[in-house]
């Protein structure tokens, strides 16, 4: 793996890997690409600590979609439940003034 190699230049101390070392031996070309190889590091080690976050944000913000669908539809129910509720009441309290 290209990386790994990369890496482990990087974290020889015996080898001068650092972008301003090299620049003093005046290549500013070969130090602009051990800034990028250095960049590239860093960034495998984020994306190696992020992406098992990532997997599990995805898995979460679905579960939580999943649960939002069940709570509007057992909000519909109870609408329905008040709605009818209400109409029975309403029956009720009209044959009661009916009967007086």
């Amino acid at each position: 793996n290209n990386l790994q190699l990369i890496r482990n230049m990087i974290d020889d101390s015996s080898n001068p890997f650092v972008p301003a070392a090299i620049k003093l031996n005046g290549s500013d070309a070969c130090a602009t690409m051990c800034e990028w190889a250095h960049a590239m590091v860093n960034y495998s080690k984020a994306d190696r600590l992020i992406s098992p976050l990532r997997k599990d944000l995805e898995k979460a913000s679905g579960e939580r979609r999943e649960a939002e669908e069940r709570l509007a539809a057992a909000q519909g129910r109870l609408q329905a439940a008040e709605a009818k509720l209400a109409a029975l009441q309403a029956e009720k309290q009209q044959k009661e003034t009916e009967k007086k």
